[in-house]
Formats: structure tokens, C-alpha cells, sequence
């Protein structure tokens, strides 16, 4: 499964770092966090964003929306 599925393992670190911040996340925090490539956070962060499970409150920082931490429950599970 590629970093294209939101259930990957990837996509439930990502959100994990993204759920446990108290303020909005750099991708050089998402990246140093997970260990993964910048070009990975990358994409993993875009394809968020269009799902609707991370959003951007300003440029260049994501929080998890709702939607993502339900998400974030179900690969959880």
C-alpha cells in the first residue's frame, strides 16, 4: 500500500504527531517526528489537506480537523 492510501502507516504516524500537538506543525516537525522523507511528508500532508483530515490555519503549519482524528480512531482500531 502506497502513501497515496490514507490507511497506511505513514498516514497514522503523520496524523498521530499532527493529534498530540498543542499548537500547528511544521513539515520539518512532521518529518523529524515520523522519520520520514521530507518529500513523503510532502505528499502525505497534500493528500490530507484534500481529504480533509489536516488543515492549514496558516502557511506552512497543519493541525488535525476532526474528521482526521476520527480517522485517526478508526486505523486504531
Amino acid at each position: 500500500m502506497s502513501i497515496d492510501h490514507p490507511r497506511t502507516l505513514s498516514s497514522f504516524h503523520l496524523l498521530d504527531v499532527l493529534a498530540e500537538a498543542d499548537q500547528p506543525v511544521t513539515k520539518t516537525v512532521l518529518q523529524s517526528a515520523t522519520g520520514l522523507s521530507a518529500a513523503t511528508v510532502d505528499q502525505a500532508t497534500t493528500m490530507f489537506v484534500r481529504l480533509g483530515f489536516v488543515r492549514r490555519p496558516f502557511r506552512g503549519r497543519y493541525v488535525i480537523t476532526e474528521a482526521g482524528r476520527a480517522h485517526l480512531t478508526e486505523l486504531a482500531q
